[in-house]
Parts: C-alpha cells; sequence; structure tokens
C-alpha cells in the first residue's frame, strides 16, 4: 500500500469519526426533543386531571397514570404531612411488594427515613438499595434495589413526596428520570394543592348548607313555638278592648274620671295589639326569608304583564291609604310592556313591601307605582314622597334587620321587622334582577327592581 493510500485511509477514517460523532449528536437531541414534547405532554395532562377529577383521591390515581407514561412507575406513592399529628401519611399508596407504614414524630431529627431525607433536603434523592445498608437507613419492608422521589412543594414548603421504586433491576431508573420527576413533581404540587383546596371548600360549603338547614329548621320550630300562644294573646287582647268599647265605656260614662282611665286602658290594648301584630309579621318574615335562604321555598312561575302585576299589589294596599287622606296611592303602568315569568304571589309580596315602605315614612304627597321596559329588562319602581333615605344608608336598607328610619316611641306607627326588604333582595335576585334605592334625605326614596323580559311568553300567548 502506497503512502498516499494511507493518507487517503486516515483521512476517510477521520471524516468517518466525524460523521459518527455528528450522527450520535442528532440522536441525541432527537431524544432530548422527544423527552421535552413527552414532558410537556404529561405536565399538561396533570394540569388537566385538576378539573377531570373529582376528589383527591381520583386526582391521585390520575397523577399515578399519567407518571408510567414517562417513567418505570408501577411501585409508586405519595407521601403528605400531617402537621396537626407531626406523622408523615401515605395517602396513595401502589406497590406489588410493600404496603405503606406511617412515619410518626418526623419533627426529630432521629427519625429518619428516604421520604423525610428528600422532605428536609427539599431536592429530589436517587438512592441505592445497597446505599441503605451502608448508612445504617433502617427500613420497612422489602429493600428495593433502586428508589427515587422527590419533593411536593407549594409556597416554598414541602408538603410532602412522590417517589417510586424497583426491586429487580438497579438500572431502573437513570438522571435522566430524576430531572423528569423533578419536573413532574412542581406540577403535582399545584394539583394537589388546588384539588385540596377544592374539597375544603366543599366541605365548608357543606357545613354552611348543613347550618342554614339546621338554622331553617330551628327557625321553623321556635316560630311554631311562639306563634301559637302569641296568636291567643292577640286575640284576647282585642276580644278585651271590644269589651271595654261595647260593655264597659258606657256603664261609665257617668264618671269622668274611670271613663278616662278606660280610654287610657283602650289605647294601651291599642298598643298591646299593635306590637303583637308586629311580633307576628317579624315571626312571618323569619321564616319567609329562612325558607328563601335555605332553599325551600315553592317557586311557582307563570307567564304575567307587568301591569297585572302592580295593579293586584295596588288593589291590595289601597284600604290602607284611607287612614292617610294626605298620601295618595298612584298606579302608572303601561300595559303594553313584555311579560315577565315569575311567581305572582312573590312578586306582589315585593310589590306590596314596597308600597308599606313608603306609606310608613311618607306624611304628605304620594306613593307611585310604575314600570318600564329596557334592555330586556322590565324596571319597577315604588316612588315616595317622604322623608328619603340618607346617602350612606342606601346600600345598607337591603341588610337584615336593618332600618333606614324609625322612632323607638310605642305610640308611633309601628316600625318594621327589618326584614321585609331583605326578602325583597332575595325574591328579586332569585330570578336574576337586581334592586335599589335612590334617595335624599326630604327628596323621598324610590326602590327600583328588574325582571328579566320573556317575550316568547307573548308570542306564545
Amino acid at each position: 500500500m502506497t503512502q498516499d493510500d494511507l493518507r487517503d485511509n486516515s483521512e476517510f477514517e477521520t471524516e468517518l469519526n466525524a460523521l459518527r460523532k455528528r450522527n450520535a449528536e442528532l440522536e441525541e437531541s432527537v431524544q432530548r426533543l422527544k423527552s421535552s414534547r413527552d414532558l410537556t405532554a404529561v405536565l399538561f395532562a396533570i394540569s388537566n386531571a385538576v378539573a377531570t377529577t373529582r376528589d383527591i383521591d381520583e386526582l391521585f390515581a390520575a397523577l399515578h397514570a399519567i407518571l408510567k407514561k414517562g417513567i418505570n412507575a408501577d411501585n409508586f406513592f405519595i407521601a403528605l404531612k400531617d402537621k396537626a399529628n407531626d406523622r408523615l401519611v401515605f395517602p396513595y399508596f401502589q406497590d406489588a411488594h410493600d404496603d405503606d407504614y406511617p412515619i410518626d414524630n418526623i419533627s426529630d431529627p432521629a427519625v429518619d427515613s428516604l421520604c423525610l431525607r428528600v422532605m428536609r433536603g427539599g431536592k429530589p434523592l436517587f438512592f441505592m438499595g445497597r446505599e441503605c445498608l451502608s448508612q445504617n437507613l433502617t427500613v420497612v419492608g422489602p429493600l428495593a434495589e433502586v428508589w427515587l422521589g422527590a419533593p411536593l412543594i407549594t409556597h416554598n414548603e414541602v408538603i410532602g413526596v412522590m417517589a417510586v421504586q424497583d426491586y429487580k433491576d438497579p438500572d431502573a431508573f437513570t438522571e435522566q428520570d430524576v430531572e423528569f420527576m423533578t419536573a413532574v413533581s412542581e406540577q403535582a404540587s399545584l394539583a394537589i394543592e388546588r384539588k385540596m383546596a377544592e374539597e375544603s371548600m366543599g366541605e365548608a360549603r357543606e357545613q354552611a348548607l348543613t347550618a342554614k338547614d339546621a338554622m331553617a329548621a330551628f327557625m321553623a320550630s321556635v316560630s311554631h313555638e311562639i306563634r301559637t300562644p302569641l296568636t291567643s294573646i292577640i286575640g284576647f287582647v282585642k276580644l278585651l278592648r271590644k269589651s271595654m268599647i261595647q260593655n264597659i265605656q258606657p256603664a261609665l260614662v257617668h264618671d269622668s274620671y274611670l271613663t278616662a282611665k278606660a280610654g287610657v286602658m283602650v289605647s294601651n290594648l291599642d298598643i298591646i295589639a299593635e306590637e303583637g301584630d308586629r311580633l307576628a309579621r317579624l315571626i312571618n318574615d323569619c321564616l319567609d326569608l329562612s325558607r328563601i335562604e335555605s332553599g325551600k321555598t315553592s317557586w311557582h312561575d307563570v307567564p304575567m304583564e307587568p301591569a297585572k302585576l302592580a295593579k293586584r299589589a295596588v288593589d291590595c294596599k289601597q284600604g290602607f291609604f284611607m287612614d292617610k287622606e294626605d298620601v295618595h296611592l298612584v298606579l302608572d303602568v303601561k300595559p303594553d310592556l313584555p311579560m315577565v315569568r315569575v311567581d305572582p304571589d312573590k312578586i306582589q309580596q315585593v310589590l306590596v313591601n314596597l308600597i308599606d315602605n313608603g306609606l310608613k315614612f311618607t306624611d304628605k304627597g304620594s306613593v307611585t307605582v310604575s314600570a318600564r321596559c329596557e334592555d330586556g329588562l322590565v324596571e319597577f319602581r315604588v316612588a315616595d314622597t317622604g322623608v328619603g333615605i340618607p346617602d350612606d344608608q342606601l346600600q345598607r336598607v337591603f341588610d337584615k334587620f336593618h332600618r333606614a328610619s324609625g322612632t323607638d316611641t310605642l305610640r308611633s306607627a309601628p316600625m318594621g321587622t327589618g326584614l321585609g326588604l331583605a326578602i325583597c333582595r332575595n325574591i328579586v335576585t332569585h330570578y336574576g334582577g337586581t334592586i335599589w334605592a335612590e334617595s335624599g334625605p326630604g327628596k323621598g326614596a324610590t326602590i327600583l327592581f328588574t325582571l328579566p323580559a320573556h317575550p316568547e311568553a307573548d308570542a306564545a300567548s
């Protein structure tokens, strides 16, 4: 072989080695790209699992299934810190050769385990089984050939560990698997935290609903126990008043002193009857509000014309305005408004309550009930020319037991229960409407509420 041939062979070998190196680099790049795509798919699947699982147990199972797509995870567990009991618990544990063993006294530095080493270090741990023996680490259950764990961290706090292990192959996991577990554990931590928060909120909601139901039952029971004797008391007071007027006062007509005393007694009986009626209204309002808030109220919705709803309420209250000659009840609703789909009794309850408020705080002028339609909403208005509502109370008048105005004198007009407007708000919001007040001191008050229009009901009729 000539010198030229040797030189050509050397150059060929050099080029061949360069080509092999380039191919290896390309294969490594392709593998990294594939691993990156696989990791992205796994992370997306974990994020999606939060929305598609019903509870934390389903989420753990979903995490296990997802993890298997990128790593040997036949033997997999999740351990979480139980702060209250100073222990490490295993809410999810799938292992062909071992069982879960809660670890107590985890705050004690003398207590040692692979999981605790991960938690205390806040970093992943890649551990060979033989290292456990060389480091005198206590092992509970069968000794795995290789163990890989990563911390679950939220808000810079380690809340637990997720780990995989293999009992046969010491080469089951690689450094690439360590990187994979680290990335997955970060996403899994967020998923577990969110699902646990959802469950906590769900439990709190269930407790609130249970408490609300218990309160509703309590209110119903107490109201019944109070209303029965109260009805008798009011009845006897009115009977006594009637007897005083019809039988006793005529017999005392010749004695001015006793006649005056009898008049005071009748006046006091009137106060007792009025306060008894107010207490009865308070009981009824409490029951109404309790039923609505607990979802126990029956709603009988039908298509209704706004004009008919307003007229029913005005007709119901017209007689009460006869005692106030200087206050008039006015109805101003056009008949061509689109229908609303509501329970007519509930909306009448709202309108009657608003009319009552207007009458109560108006000494001279009018209470006007009107309605109009705008942007698909039927807007009802009950406006009075009374004392008005201070600006700082406009938002509070719909709170339970709040009164925008009133007096402490028993001889004044009976004060409200402080629940009427709260009931109105609950009824209106049930139908997707809103209710608010517009006013100012000395300018009168206007209470407005909206209900969604249902033009299809007009077409059907």
